[in-house]
């Protein structure tokens, strides 16, 4: 017989002789170093104090805390930027009837707030720390304006320098330990804020922090894992890459939280992102479920 096609024969290339590409970074030296940061939302440090046997039953989820601590002494973080809701302030709420669970538990969550605070920045002095104020941490100001306007902004006589004596800042010991206090926060065209918008169904409050702005945001208050990304074009016709993002929050997600149900669409989660140039280069949320994450190849488990 005579063969219709020609014989072929695979080609043997020797793994020796293989060798690895160099990496081409467009537009970037390779001697730019990345800055990182995490993100952590939503912690609501607080309580509800069980009236007979004065047990205090924490908002706050320090099993998710201490899986994000632990993320952030193992990894080269630059920045740890607190999305806001420090404190729940059950105790300074106008918005429901004040249980009596309530009563006396304003003290122990700053206790515990102030301590979570100050070890994320003992486990690096040298990162930005930043706390951006929530509408949970206004809660306290706004009663003393409403109720005991008498104390609004009382500083110490001996030091005219000094934040209010009843400032959030103040109480959760900021400037003293280095921590920033801000609205809003910015690293390059990405803008951190507390926010003030909330949607129903998942992604929505991405899409509509997104809807008119070519920043890229990353947003706490709606305690759900949200990401969204879009295409647009610049001002000056040049198309850009933006993202909104939540990375879901800190706090217990099962209603214990004042105002929320067990069945609401609450999941815990962190942030990471990483810069060149004031560039945002990566974003991802980091879950925590089941006392559980992973990040960077690394498996977290709060015991």
């Amino acid at each position: 017989p005579i063969d219709i096609l020609p014989n072929i024969s695979p080609v043997i290339i020797p793994m020796t002789a293989l060798e690895r590409p160099q990496a081409f970074y467009s537009g970037y030296s390779t001697k730019d170093v990345p800055l990182h940061a995490m993100v952590v939302s939503d912690p609501h440090f607080g309580f509800d104090k069980d009236t007979n046997t004065h047990k205090l039953k924490p908002y706050h989820n320090e099993k998710a805390i201490k899986i994000a601590f632990d993320i952030f002494c193992d990894n080269p973080f630059d920045y740890l930027i607190w999305g806001g809701d420090i404190l729940d302030c059950n105790e300074w709420s106008t918005h429901w009837i004040k249980r009596p669970e309530f009563r006396q538990t304003t003290q122990p969550a700053i206790n515990c707030a102030a301590k979570w605070l100050a070890s994320f920045v003992a486990a690096k002095p040298e990162a930005r720390h930043v706390v951006l104020k929530g509408n949970h941490d206004e809660r306290i100001e706004d009663y003393i304006i409403s109720n005991l306007d008498e104390i609004y902004n009382l500083i110490p006589g001996d030091s005219p320098e000094s934040e209010p004596l009843m400032s959030m800042s103040n109480l959760l010991g900021f400037k003293r330990i280095g921590i920033e206090y801000k609205d809003v926060f910015n690293i390059g065209s990405t803008r951190f804020i507390h926010g003030d918008i909330a949607r129903s169904g998942g992604g929505a409050t991405a899409r509509a922090h997104i809807a008119n702005t070519i920043s890229n945001i990353v947003f706490a208050h709606v305690h759900r894992r949200e990401l969204v990304t879009e295409t647009k074009i610049g001002y000056n016709s040049e198309k850009v890459e933006t993202f909104s993002m939540c990375p879901g929050c800190v706090c217990y997600i099962d209603g214990r939280v004042p105002g929320s149900e067990e069945d609401d669409n609450w999941q815990n989660g962190i942030g990471t992102l990483t810069f060149l140039n004031g560039k945002c280069i990566s974003h991802q949320i980091i879950k925590i479920e089941d006392d559980l994450a992973e990040y960077n190849g690394k498996i977290y488990r709060a015991s």
